[in-house]
C-alpha cells in the first residue's frame, strides 16, 4: 500500500459469489481466502467487519466443515506467516489503521494478536530451543508478549469470537500464563462455540 486511502475495493466479492463457483471444497476455500486477502490488502475494513460478524452469527461453514470465520482470519494472517523485518512494519501499520477505524473490534484484535504471534514464530523458527539464536529468542518473547497483552486487553470487548479465544489460548500458553488462566479462555470459547474445532488444538497438547 502506498499510503493512499482506499474508499472501495475494486472487487465485487460476496459470499454468494463464492458459493456459485463450481469448485471442489479445497478450491472453494482457497477462493474465499484469496478474496478476503484482497479485501485486507485494499483495506476494506468495513467489508471484513461485516463478513466476520455474519460468520460469527451464522456459524458459517464451507463444504468439508471448514469454518468461514477461521478462513477469514487465516487469509488476513497469510502475510504474517511470510513476514520479514523488511515488511513487518507496513502490515502492522495496516492493522493499526483498522484499529483507528474500529477501536472496539474483536475482529481487529484477533487479527492483531495472530499477527504478533506469527511474527514471533518467524523470528524464532521451528527448531529446538538450542537452535534458536539469542536475537531470535529475544524477538520471539517481544512479539509473543505483545500478542498476549493484546488478547488480555480485548477480553472486555462486547463482541465474542471463538477464533479470538483459540488465538488467546495459544498466545497465553506461549507467554507462560498459568494453566488455570489458559483453561478459563478455553471454557469461555467453548461457551459461545462448543463445536469450533480450533479451540481444541492447543488445549489438548
Amino acid at each position: 500500500n502506498d499510503g493512499r486511502v482506499v474508499e472501495h475495493t475494486p472487487f465485487d466479492f460476496t459470499d454468494e459469489l463464492v458459493e456459485a463457483q463450481d469448485l471442489n471444497p479445497t478450491w472453494q476455500s482457497k477462493f474465499l481466502s484469496q478474496s478476503i486477502g484482497l479485501l485486507f490488502i485494499y483495506e476494506d475494513y468495513d467489508r471484513i467487519e461485516s463478513l466476520a460478524a455474519k460468520y460469527r452469527q451464522q456459524k458459517s461453514k464451507l463444504p468439508g466443515e471448514v469454518n468461514k470465520l477461521h478462513t477469514l482470519y487465516w487469509a488476513i494472517n497469510q502475510g504474517f506467516y511470510k513476514i520479514s523485518a523488511k515488511n513487518e512494519v507496513p502490515f502492522l501499520v495496516m492493522l493499526k489503521r483498522w484499529e483507528a477505524k474500529y477501536p472496539q473490534s474483536i475482529t481487529q484484535k484477533t487479527a492483531l494478536m495472530q499477527a504478533n504471534s506469527s511474527i514471533a514464530w518467524n523470528y524464532r523458527g521451528g527448531g529446538f530451543n538450542s537452535t534458536v539464536s539469542e536475537e531470535g529468542a529475544k524477538k520471539f518473547r517481544k512479539y509473543i508478549d505483545e500478542a498476549y497483552l493484546v488478547g488480555k486487553a480485548a477480553l472486555e470487548l462486547p463482541d465474542k469470537d471463538p477464533e479470538f479465544y483459540a488465538s488467546l489460548i495459544s498466545a497465553s500458553m506461549e507467554a507462560g500464563a498459568p494453566k488455570y488462566e489458559v483453561r478459563s479462555y478455553f471454557e469461555s470459547g467453548r461457551q459461545i462455540a462448543p463445536f469450533y474445532i480450533d479451540l481444541y488444538g492447543d488445549i489438548i497438547r
